[in-house]
This record gives C-alpha cells, sequence and structure tokens, in this order.
C-alpha cells in the first residue's frame, strides 16, 4: 500500500482552507460585536441628549408660560408647582434634622479664662485610723477586723498588721 502524497497534500490544504474561513467567520462576528456594542451605546449618548434637551425644553416652557399655560399644560405646570412645594417642604425639614445634630461650637480661650469663676468648695475629711496598727491605710487589718488583733495577746511581741520580714 503506497502513500499518495497528493491526496494527503489536498487533505492538508482542504483543512487549512476551512480553518481559515471559520477564523475569517469568527473574526467578522468579533468585528460586528464591536460595532454593534459600539452603535448601542451611541443610540444610548444620543437618548440621554434627547432626555437632557426635552428637559431643558419643558423648564424653559415652564418658566415662561406657567401663568398663562391651558389645557394639558396647565395641568402639567400645576404639578411641577405641587412636587416643588412638596420638595421644598422635605428640605426644609431635613435641614432642620441636619442642623439638630451639629455641636455647638468650643468656647473661645478668653471666654473660659475670663468668665466667672464659680464658688468651689472643698470638704476635708480625715479616716479613722486602723484599730490595730493606728495607720492612716492599712493592707491587712481590714480583713482581720472582726478577729482580735495579736498586739492585743500578752504572749506576742509585735502585732499582726505589721508586717515581718524574714532573715
Amino acid at each position: 500500500m503506497a502513500l499518495d502524497f497528493g491526496k494527503v497534500k489536498e487533505l492538508f490544504t482542504a483543512i487549512k482552507e476551512k480553518g481559515t474561513a471559520a477564523a475569517n467567520v469568527a473574526a467578522d462576528k468579533t468585528k460586528d460585536a464591536a460595532r454593534l456594542a459600539k452603535l448601542t451605546m451611541e443610540l444610548n449618548s444620543e437618548k440621554d441628549n434627547l432626555k437632557k434637551a426635552y428637559l431643558e425644553l419643558g423648564k424653559a416652557f415652564y418658566e415662561e408660560h406657567r401663568s398663562s399655560a391651558e389645557g394639558l399644560a396647565a395641568q402639567l405646570c400645576e404639578e411641577v408647582a405641587a412636587v416643588t412645594s412638596r420638595i421644598d417642604s422635605i428640605q426644609s425639614e431635613l435641614d432642620g434634622l441636619k442642623d439638630s445634630f451639629k455641636t455647638a461650637e468650643a468656647p473661645d480661650f478668653e471666654d473660659v479664662v475670663d468668665g466667672e469663676e464659680p464658688d468651689i468648695t472643698v470638704e476635708v475629711t480625715e479616716e479613722d485610723a486602723c484599730e490595730c496598727c493606728e495607720e492612716a491605710t492599712c493592707d491587712g487589718c481590714e480583713e482581720k477586723k472582726d478577729e482580735p488583733c495579736c498586739s492585743d495577746e500578752e504572749s506576742k511581741d509585735e502585732p499582726c498588721c505589721e508586717e515581718k520580714t524574714e532573715d
């Protein structure tokens, strides 16, 4: 069985042509998709421009003809006035609430220093000394308050409330 190189070459040529055609179709579809996206963005941009133009036209018409409008225009002018009134009312209430959250400003240094000083009364009280060691503050005696102090016992030389140091 002999291999016919001519047929193999034709087969690869056919595969190459089909691959090239598929790649071209894919490239064309990609270009079309990009163009579609670009046109969609342009269309949406122009629609936004149209909305802005209508809005400006409506504002201009309202400003010039709100008192002399008739029919549907008069009805729309009344609606605009009512909505504007509600917006102003809500904005006023909102501003009032915002003001309630503001903190008072700190007083100036001079106002604090030069201001009248309130009368200050200081009361000094003296605590009783510990019964055991007669110290103003005692660490150990307070816990043993109900127990008799060891200094009361005749057999001990040092009171229990004094710290003993080990030699």
